[in-house]
């Protein structure tokens, strides 16, 4: 949380399901604007928890802008799409894509170090978690970083959605 509430650039390592739902809960509560990720398919071993759900109801009753990539069909039981679906319906600026065959070896080019599959989201254009193992939930967090978080959600919107398909209309 210090960290967190730091105006300077930081970079934050985590493993494991519970210090991941830790840094990507926190990294909503400082959302003021967007959010955009590039997720398996919401598994619910991180999106489902509590704190995780009510931090996304908060940024949603904020106004927050939500866009979400998926990389595999989604998990039509996870309790985070639901309560996303249900907000989308009642007007709410929250958006669902569909990877396609080219998706991965996209995220593969922009992150050449990492192999798949790599899920990252990016809060603000300042904020960015990248989630270079999901099975072991290792990742890590730039905080404070326009200049990189700004990359990366440029690369989001320009190659991954731009060529991606919206689901859930």
């Amino acid at each position: 949380e210090e960290v967190l509430n730091s105006d300077k650039k930081d970079f934050i390592l985590n493993k494991g399901r519970y210090k991941a739902t830790i840094l990507m809960s926190g990294l909503i509560k400082k959302t003021k604007n967007e959010l955009a990720m590039v997720v398996g398919s919401l598994s619910g071993e991180v999106s489902d928890h509590t704190i995780y759900l009510k931090e996304i109801e908060k940024a949603i009753r904020r106004g927050v802008k939500i866009s979400i990539l998926f990389l595999q069909e989604p998990n039509r039981n996870s309790l985070l799409l639901a309560e996303l679906l249900k907000y989308k319906n009642w007007g709410k600026d929250i958006k669902f894509y569909r990877g396609n065959g080219n998706t991965n070896r996209q995220i593969l080019e922009y992150f050449p170090k990492y192999e798949l599959p790599v899920h990252f989201a990016v809060f603000d254009d300042d904020k960015v978690r990248v989630e270079i193992s999901p099975n072991d939930y290792v990742g890590f967090g730039v905080i404070n970083d326009k200049e990189y978080a700004t990359g990366i959600s440029k690369f989001y919107k320009e190659k991954l959605i731009s060529h991606s398909t919206e689901i859930f209309r």
